[in-house]
């Protein structure tokens, strides 16, 4: 059995909808000669620069090709957004009530 945390985030896709993590984004890029940061950035710039806000203030450094990605359309395969921020971690010396009011402060950045 694995003993390792599970952390809880918001179900957010839906038969609509499904999450394209950055890794499957990167392979695509990569077929086509793109620099997936790049087009990460044109697709939504301020998104990107608020998760890696986000990621400095919270000091989160376990941001991976894995938790993070885009909301793609199943029907047609268009990208449509980021998804919501998941997977961050409450730092070991902020308080419950205050690692409350950062996860509602990221949930308007998302």
């Amino acid at each position: 059995m694995w003993g390792g945390r599970l952390v809880k985030s918001r179900l957010f896709t839906s038969q609509e909808q499904s999450l394209v993590t950055f890794e499957e984004f990167s392979i695509f890029c990569g077929h086509y000669g793109l620099n997936p940061c790049a087009e990460a950035m044109k697709i939504d710039w301020r998104a990107y620069l608020k998760m890696q806000l986000a990621d400095f203030i919270l000091n989160n450094n376990d941001r991976h090709q894995q938790n993070w990605g885009f909301f793609m359309e199943n029907d047609t395969g268009k990208l449509l957004g980021y998804v919501p921020l998941f997977e961050l971690e409450k730092p070991e010396l902020l308080e419950e009530e205050a690692w409350q009011a950062v996860l509602r402060r990221c949930r308007k950045l998302s």
